[in-house]
Parts: C-alpha cells; structure tokens; sequence
C-alpha cells in the first residue's frame, strides 16, 4: 500500500492529501480512479530509488479513503522513523497547548483507527485541533 503515485501526465499525487469531501479533490480523484490503466500510475518511491525499473499501481478505495497498491505482489516500503526534529516539534506543539490551558496528547488516533495525528489538542466545548508537523529533514 502506498500513498504517493506519478501520473505520466498529472505527476506526483500524494494520496495521503486527498480529501473526498472536498470539491477538487473529488473531482481529481473521479478523474482517475477506475478511469487509468497499467502504465499510468506509477509508484513515486520506487521511481526515486530506481528510475529505470517502474513500478505500476492501481487505485483503490478502502475503508473510504484512497490508496494506489502495486500490481507486484509483495512489495512493501519501510516506514521511515521520525526525526528528531519531527518529534521536537510534535512536544513543542503539546507544550504550547498545555501552557495555554489546554490538553494535548501525542500520537493521538482517529476513533475508527484510520488516521493518527502527532498531536491533538483538545479544546473547550469537545473543540479538537489536529495538528501535524512539518519539520523537514535535518
């Protein structure tokens, strides 16, 4: 299961942004799923780690969200741990809310277990902030 693709004509699609309730990215992913064939979806980290071997992918939907999966079977990336940098900032951020008052749990999951978020941040009135950091490489 993967979440960035290379289009031959859109280009690089992270899946992983993609949200269905919002117009354009409904409206892209309507234009695609169902709608490519083998040759037009490619695997966006195998094209960067060997650009001379191409590995196809198809669209799917699973548990309401989109996902390209490989045509070869068995072909599986490594997730790659968080930098220290990343993880500074997930406690910055929770440090933040938390010295506004605020309670913030780190790593927090979705309740049907679909997305976990780096921090969350609950507010007043069942108010919730997701927050995910974007700290770079080092």
């Amino acid at each position: 299961m993967a979440h960035g693709v290379f289009h031959k004509e859109l280009g690089a699609i992270n899946l992983s942004d993609l949200d269905l309730d919002v117009r354009e990215d409904r409206r892209l992913w309507e234009s695609l799923y169902g709608r490519t064939v083998k040759g037009d979806l490619e695997c966006l980290e195998c094209r960067e780690n060997d650009p001379g071997c191409p590995q196809w992918m198809f669209l799917q939907l699973r548990k309401g969200r989109p996902i390209a999966v490989h045509y070869t079977t068995g072909i599986r990336h490594p997730t790659a741990p968080e930098s220290p940098r990343h993880k500074a900032l997930k406690e910055r951020i929770a440090r933040a809310a938390q010295n506004a008052g605020f309670t913030a749990e780190l790593e927090a999951r979705a309740q049907d277990g679909r997305r976990r978020t780096d921090v969350l941040v609950h507010g007043e009135d069942g108010l919730q902030l997701r927050c995910e950091g974007q700290g770079g490489a080092e």
